[in-house]
Order: C-alpha cells, then structure tokens, then sequence
C-alpha cells in the first residue's frame, strides 16, 4: 500500500460497513503514528461491488449489502508470492437455499439472521485518481457454519491467528433466558495460503469452475492455492488420553468405533474414497440404535460436506437445518494413473459437549452446536459405495469449555 501511494511507515485503519445503493464497504484510513487519534481518510479500501466482483455462489458466500470487522493483511505462499487478503462478516445477505427449505418444513424453529464470513484474495492496483483499491479474484468462506464476527492478529513467530463467535440461535429464546448466556469463541485458527502442486483435476468440477482457488500451469499439472484454515498447533496440548485408534481397514457401510466417547475430545480422520463412493460419514453423539445422531458426510457426487443434524434432538421446537459447504478433493499427477490420484479426505473435528467444529483438508471450516442429549456419545463410520480408512483417532480434550 505504501509502495503504490508513494508514502513510507504509514499506519492504516479500516472501518467497515455500507452505502445505500452502492452495497458493503470497508473505508481506508491513513493513521499519524505520532498521533493515534488523527486518522485521515482515503478511500475505500476494495474496488465496487457487486459490480466489479460477484463471487461463485457454489463455492464463496453472499457479500451483502453490509460488512463487519473487515481485516485486510498480507499473506505468502511457500515460494514466496504474496496475496492480498480481505476478511469480513456481511449483513443482508440472502439466505441459503437448504436453510430456506428447512424453514417451510419447520416454520416453528427459530429462524437464523443470514450472515457470511467472507474471505477474498486478490491484488492491489493504482487507479487513474490515485486511489488504491483491492481487485478481489477469488472468494471463499472462512466457515460454513455459525463462527461469525471473525477478526485475526499476527502472533509473534509471524502466523495469521484467528478467532471467531459462534451465534447460537437455534434455541428458544425461553432456553437461552434461562441458561443465562449466549454463543462461545471458536477455537483459534491459522490462516495460511494452501498450495498444492501437481494438481490435474478435482473429483468432479472443473478446477478453473472453482471461484475459491487460484490455478496456475506447474511442473506435472497444476499449482492450486488458496486460503487455508487449521486449528492452532497448540491445540494439541490440550489432547489428554488416547481414546481410540483405529487400523487401515475398507470402510463398511456401518461400523462403530466407539460406544462411549468422551463429550469433549478431538477426531483426526483420513479418508480416502474412489470414484465410485457415493458418500462417507463420520457419525458423532449417536444412540447405540442410532435414532440419535449428527452426521459429518463427505457428499462425492455434489462435492459438499455435510454437518446433517437432523437427528441430533428429537425436541420440535429446535433447529436443525443442516450446515453445508462446498468441497473437492484434488486429484494429482501419478505416473500409474491416466486421471491422477485423488487426495483423501482429511478432518479433524472437535466436539465439546454441543458444540462441533470440523476442518477438512485444511481449507475448509464448518462450526455448528448440536442439542443432543449427554447419554447418546457413540462414534461411528459409514459409506455408500466403499471407500478405504487410513486412520482413525480420537483424543479426550482436556480443559474444554462446553455448556453440556
């Protein structure tokens, strides 16, 4: 930014939010280092929307007409090449089409605010008039679930840290008022630019189809890079006993793994499935006759990942519209195979009591709360159209933080 302004040692501020007719802004402000409250406006900080940029529906969010805690840093991929990233919760989005369709079968459940945490890549450029915009190129959700209001730092050994809200509103507001409190953080992040090398193709779309991936001719095939999102490394320090870890083996239709899992641990969960695996789940808090259960699915044929949790409560007056995001699998350049091997799907999941937070493949996030009742804890997976498990192993977590 101070490159292309011609200036040196400037302190930035943004202040997000909107104009009416014109949609979401984040606003640019120029700081006096000597003066923290002399702030100089500038411009806004990203090109016009939507008229410059419309993100993928299938793959990024709604940007709205409104935007909150905008975030705007630097980040760069392991050779070095730097992109340019936009964070920012957006108001006045429509709502999703599966909550839309829930809603009608449901009308008596609360109702969610739609709401979006955004996430775009892109480049800065030097306008006619001097200005300095973001031209935003790929777009994306930092989570496909309820984490919201997300704002990040930059800790000392130079990782993006972020942390996020998770909104309850699928209570009863009677619930809520008598419990006393709403909503917890979500646990902390590490945003990174995720490359792979070596990529020809993806399970089913087209990979310069996926708006949220920025793809460029490498040695073999493709390089594709995007924003990635893990759980903090230190999170590790909380993993208390070993509860259960499960062998290579083919994955069955349904096979339990564990009847009494702890209600606050961690599952890491390598996958992989074939061209001919309709889907692969991974069931938590489930009953032992699985009456009760929320289902994370890997959906092969739609390239969507799935928080179902429709059977997680059997009270009417709850709302379980499923959580959804869009995901694929690469498939890389092998020497044995004319369309490459595809990647195995990767999760790590944490549960704690009613809260569930899942990573795939590190560059995607979905968190969601479950309602479900203390007894049901059991563990299990399941396929349609087979697929083969690397590993399976789930941790009791230590110190957690649920509401039971």
């Amino acid at each position: 930014m101070d490159e292309l302004r011609g200036t040196s040692r400037t302190l930035y501020g943004i202040i997000s939010g909107g104009e009416h007719g014109l949609g979401p802004r984040t606003y640019l402000y120029a700081i006096d280092p000597y003066d923290l409250t002399n702030w100089t406006y500038l411009h806004p900080l990203t090109n016009d929307l939507p008229s410059n940029f419309i993100p993928s529906e299938r793959w990024g969010g709604d940007f709205g007409i409104n935007w909150e805690c905008s975030n705007f840093f630097t980040l760069h991929d392991d050779s070095g090449k730097a992109y340019e990233v936009f964070i920012a919760g957006s108001e006045g989005g429509e709502e999703q089409s599966w909550a839309t369709r829930h809603r009608k079968l449901h009308p008596d459940n609360p109702k969610r605010t739609p709401r979006y945490s955004n996430w775009a890549l892109g480049q800065l450029a030097k306008k006619e008039n001097g200005e300095v915009r973001l031209e935003m190129r790929q777009a994306g959700l930092l989570d496909c679930g309820v984490l919201y209001a997300a704002t990040s730092f930059v800790a000392p050994d130079g990782r993006r840290i972020l942390w996020g809200w998770m909104i309850e509103e699928d209570l009863p507001d009677a619930d809520l008022m008598e419990r006393g409190w709403t909503g917890c953080f979500g646990v902390p992040r590490e945003l990174f630019i995720q490359k792979v090398d070596g990529v020809v193709g993806a399970l089913r779309s087209d990979l310069h189809a996926i708006g949220s991936v920025d793809v460029t001719p490498s040695p073999g095939g493709y390089a594709v890079s995007t924003l990635g999102t893990r759980p903090l490394a230190e999170l590790a320090g909380l993993d208390g006993a070993k509860v259960f870890d499960y062998s290579p083996s083919p994955l069955q239709p349904l096979q339990t793994c564990v009847r009494n899992a702890p209600l606050s641990c961690r599952i890491d969960a390598t996958l992989h499935v074939f061209d001919k695996t309709e889907s692969v789940s991974l069931l938590l808090r489930h009953s032992d006759d699985l009456t009760t259960a929320t289902a994370i699915t890997f959906d092969c044929r739609e390239e969507r990942l799935i928080v179902d949790r429709s059977k997680s409560t059997n009270r009417p007056d709850i709302n379980t519209a499923p959580e959804i995001g869009s995901h694929t699998l690469y498939r890389i350049a092998d020497k044995t195979s004319a369309t490459g091997t595809l990647e195995p799907l990767r999760l790590t999941v944490f549960l704690d009591h009613d809260v569930i937070e899942v990573f795939a493949n590190d560059r995607l996030a979905i968190s969601t709360r479950v309602y479900t009742d203390a007894r049901h804890t059991g563990i299990s997976l399941a396929s349609v159209g087979g697929g083969q498990v690397e590993n399976l192993t789930v941790w009791e977590v230590e110190g957690a933080r649920g509401s039971g």
